[in-house]
C-alpha cells in the first residue's frame, strides 16, 4: 500500500497536476531570475498556470502557436518587470531547464 492511497480519490486526482504545476513555478522562477527579472514563488505559480491555460487554448495552428508564444512572453515581461529580451531568455531558459527535468526525472510539466 502506497502513502498516495490513503487519501481520497479527488486529491489522488489532482496530485500529478499539482506536482508538475508546483516544479514548473520552480523552473520559471529560477529562469526569471537567472535573466534579471523580479518575482517570488506566488507569481510564479499564477504565471504558470495562466501560461498552461493560455498554451491550451491556443495550441494546434501555427498562428494560434505564435499568438500563445506572444502571449507568454508577455506574461514574463509583465509580471516579472522585464524586457522584451529578458523575456524571451527566460522563456528559452525555462524550456530548457523543463526538457532536462523531463529527461531526469519524467515529470511532466505544465509549461
Amino acid at each position: 500500500m502506497n502513502v498516495i492511497d490513503l487519501f481520497p480519490p479527488w486529491i489522488r486526482a489532482y496530485t500529478p497536476f499539482i506536482v508538475a504545476w508546483i516544479v514548473s513555478a520552480v523552473v520559471i522562477m529560477v529562469a526569471v531570475s537567472m535573466t534579471g527579472g523580479k518575482g517570488d514563488f506566488i507569481l510564479s505559480l499564477l504565471v504558470s498556470l495562466i501560461g498552461s491555460l493560455v498554451f491550451g487554448l491556443f495550441s494546434g495552428r501555427l498562428l494560434y502557436n505564435l499568438i500563445a508564444i506572444f502571449v507568454w512572453l508577455l506574461l514574463l515581461k509583465t509580471f516579472f518587470k522585464m524586457s522584451w529580451f529578458q523575456a524571451i531568455g527566460a522563456s528559452i531558459l525555462s524550456y530548457i531547464f523543463s526538457v532536462i527535468l523531463q529527461f531526469l526525472f519524467g515529470v511532466q510539466l505544465i509549461l
